[in-house]
């Protein structure tokens, strides 16, 4: 699990907000239609544990695309890696 800590003002008011995801399922669940939509069939997009050679999630659930050696942190998860 993973904790994002973020703070909103309402009102002149400063609030502490934090929301607590598991990044696979994040990634797998709620980020897979979107990633659906970038691929369209044309290329691969996979998802890593930065520990990991071999992806936990692939846009093209018949496809292993292997070792991918061009790969970028995903933006606020960390310890987490898309390629394509």
């Amino acid at each position: 699990m993973q904790w994002i800590v973020f703070l909103t003002r309402v009102n002149d008011q400063e609030i502490i907000n934090v929301l607590v995801i598991d990044p696979e399922k994040f990634i797998s669940q709620v980020l897979d239609p979107k990633i659906q939509e970038i691929a369209k069939g044309k290329f691969h997009i996979a998802a890593y544990r930065s520990w990991e050679d071999l992806p936990f999630y692939t846009s093209n659930k018949q496809f292993n695309p292997g070792k991918i050696t061009y790969k970028e942190p995903f933006w606020l998860l960390k310890n987490y890696q898309i390629g394509i």
